[in-house]
Protein backbone atom coordinates (compact mmCIF):
# COMPACT_ATOMS: atom_id res chain seq x y z
CA UNK A 1 0.00 0.00 0.00
CA UNK A 2 1.36 3.43 -0.93
CA UNK A 3 1.89 6.10 1.68
CA UNK A 4 -0.27 9.16 0.91
CA UNK A 5 1.71 12.15 -0.28
CA UNK A 6 1.36 15.21 1.92
CA UNK A 7 -0.01 18.14 -0.06
CA UNK A 8 0.71 21.18 2.08
CA UNK A 9 -1.41 23.65 0.16
CA UNK A 10 -4.45 21.38 0.12
CA UNK A 11 -4.09 20.62 3.82
CA UNK A 12 -3.50 24.29 4.58
CA UNK A 13 -6.58 25.43 2.66
CA UNK A 14 -8.63 22.77 4.43
CA UNK A 15 -7.33 24.02 7.79
CA UNK A 16 -8.33 27.54 6.76
CA UNK A 17 -11.80 26.33 5.80
CA UNK A 18 -11.32 27.22 2.12
CA UNK A 19 -12.29 24.93 -0.76
CA UNK A 20 -9.42 25.10 -3.25
CA UNK A 21 -9.16 21.67 -4.90
CA UNK A 22 -6.76 22.79 -7.60
CA UNK A 23 -3.88 25.14 -8.17
CA UNK A 24 -5.99 27.69 -10.07
CA UNK A 25 -8.58 27.83 -7.27
CA UNK A 26 -5.80 28.20 -4.70
CA UNK A 27 -4.27 31.11 -6.60
CA UNK A 28 -7.67 32.74 -7.05
CA UNK A 29 -8.43 32.34 -3.32
CA UNK A 30 -5.12 33.97 -2.38
CA UNK A 31 -5.55 36.84 -4.84
CA UNK A 32 -9.09 37.46 -3.59
CA UNK A 33 -7.86 37.32 0.02
CA UNK A 34 -8.51 34.50 2.44
CA UNK A 35 -11.53 34.80 4.73
CA UNK A 36 -10.74 36.04 8.21
CA UNK A 37 -12.56 33.03 9.69
CA UNK A 38 -9.49 30.95 8.87
CA UNK A 39 -7.46 32.94 11.39
CA UNK A 40 -9.12 31.34 14.41
CA UNK A 41 -8.74 27.88 12.88
CA UNK A 42 -4.96 28.31 12.54
CA UNK A 43 -4.71 29.86 16.01
CA UNK A 44 -6.63 26.89 17.44
CA UNK A 45 -4.52 24.33 15.56
CA UNK A 46 -1.34 25.86 16.98
CA UNK A 47 -2.93 26.80 20.33
CA UNK A 48 -1.76 30.40 19.90
CA UNK A 49 -3.16 33.72 21.02
CA UNK A 50 -4.05 36.33 18.43
CA UNK A 51 -0.91 38.24 19.44
CA UNK A 52 1.37 35.23 18.94
CA UNK A 53 -0.13 34.43 15.55
CA UNK A 54 -0.09 38.10 14.53
CA UNK A 55 3.63 38.28 15.28
CA UNK A 56 4.27 35.15 13.20
CA UNK A 57 2.23 36.48 10.27
CA UNK A 58 3.64 40.01 10.60
CA UNK A 59 0.32 41.73 11.10
CA UNK A 60 -0.54 44.23 13.82
CA UNK A 61 -3.42 43.60 16.19
CA UNK A 62 -5.18 46.75 14.95
CA UNK A 63 -4.93 45.48 11.37
CA UNK A 64 -6.12 42.05 12.48
CA UNK A 65 -9.14 43.64 14.16
CA UNK A 66 -9.93 45.52 10.92
CA UNK A 67 -9.53 42.38 8.81
CA UNK A 68 -11.85 40.44 11.09
CA UNK A 69 -14.49 43.17 10.64
CA UNK A 70 -13.92 43.29 6.87
CA UNK A 71 -13.99 39.50 6.68
CA UNK A 72 -10.97 39.11 4.40
CA UNK A 73 -7.18 39.46 4.42
CA UNK A 74 -5.11 41.12 1.71
CA UNK A 75 -3.37 38.80 -0.77
CA UNK A 76 -0.02 39.40 0.96
CA UNK A 77 -1.46 38.68 4.43
CA UNK A 78 -3.25 35.65 2.99
CA UNK A 79 -0.01 34.28 1.60
CA UNK A 80 1.72 34.59 4.98
CA UNK A 81 -1.23 33.00 6.80
CA UNK A 82 -1.32 30.16 4.26
CA UNK A 83 2.40 29.56 4.78
CA UNK A 84 1.87 29.09 8.51
CA UNK A 85 -1.30 27.04 7.98
CA UNK A 86 0.66 24.65 5.76
CA UNK A 87 3.27 24.18 8.49
CA UNK A 88 0.55 23.73 11.12
CA UNK A 89 -1.18 21.10 8.97
CA UNK A 90 2.09 19.22 8.45
CA UNK A 91 2.95 19.42 12.15
CA UNK A 92 -0.49 17.98 12.87
CA UNK A 93 0.49 14.88 10.89
CA UNK A 94 3.83 14.61 12.71
CA UNK A 95 2.74 15.03 16.32
CA UNK A 96 0.03 13.14 18.15
CA UNK A 97 -1.72 16.04 19.88
CA UNK A 98 -2.42 19.74 19.61
CA UNK A 99 -0.41 20.27 22.76
CA UNK A 100 2.65 18.62 21.20
CA UNK A 101 2.21 20.75 18.06
CA UNK A 102 2.07 23.89 20.22
CA UNK A 103 5.09 22.88 22.29
CA UNK A 104 7.15 22.06 19.20
CA UNK A 105 6.19 25.30 17.42
CA UNK A 106 6.89 27.55 20.40
CA UNK A 107 10.07 25.95 21.80
CA UNK A 108 13.59 26.92 20.73
CA UNK A 109 15.32 24.42 18.45
CA UNK A 110 19.04 24.01 17.98
CA UNK A 111 18.49 23.23 14.28
CA UNK A 112 16.95 26.70 13.90
CA UNK A 113 19.72 28.60 15.64
CA UNK A 114 17.91 28.50 18.97
CA UNK A 115 14.71 30.08 17.60
CA UNK A 116 11.26 28.55 17.76
CA UNK A 117 9.72 27.25 14.51
CA UNK A 118 7.01 29.87 14.96
CA UNK A 119 9.53 32.72 15.00
CA UNK A 120 11.62 31.15 12.25
CA UNK A 121 8.56 30.88 9.98
CA UNK A 122 8.08 34.64 9.61
CA UNK A 123 9.77 34.55 6.20
CA UNK A 124 9.39 32.15 3.29
CA UNK A 125 13.05 31.12 3.63
CA UNK A 126 12.61 30.37 7.33
CA UNK A 127 9.33 28.56 6.73
CA UNK A 128 11.03 26.38 4.12
CA UNK A 129 13.64 25.38 6.72
CA UNK A 130 10.91 24.61 9.28
CA UNK A 131 9.23 22.48 6.61
CA UNK A 132 12.52 20.62 6.02
CA UNK A 133 12.85 20.06 9.76
CA UNK A 134 9.32 18.57 9.88
CA UNK A 135 10.26 16.34 6.94
CA UNK A 136 13.33 15.10 8.79
CA UNK A 137 11.15 14.32 11.82
CA UNK A 138 8.74 12.41 9.57
CA UNK A 139 11.74 10.46 8.31
CA UNK A 140 12.67 9.49 11.87
CA UNK A 141 15.01 12.25 13.06
CA UNK A 142 14.50 13.44 16.65
CA UNK A 143 12.07 16.30 17.22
Amino acid sequence: METPVFQPEGEAFALLGVDAPGQRQAIDALLAGLPSTGWQRVAAALQLSDQQLANAVSISISTLTRRKKEGVFTPEESDRLLRLAALAAKAGTVFTSGERVHTWFTSPHQQLGGESPLAYSRTSVGAAEVNRLLERILDGAPA
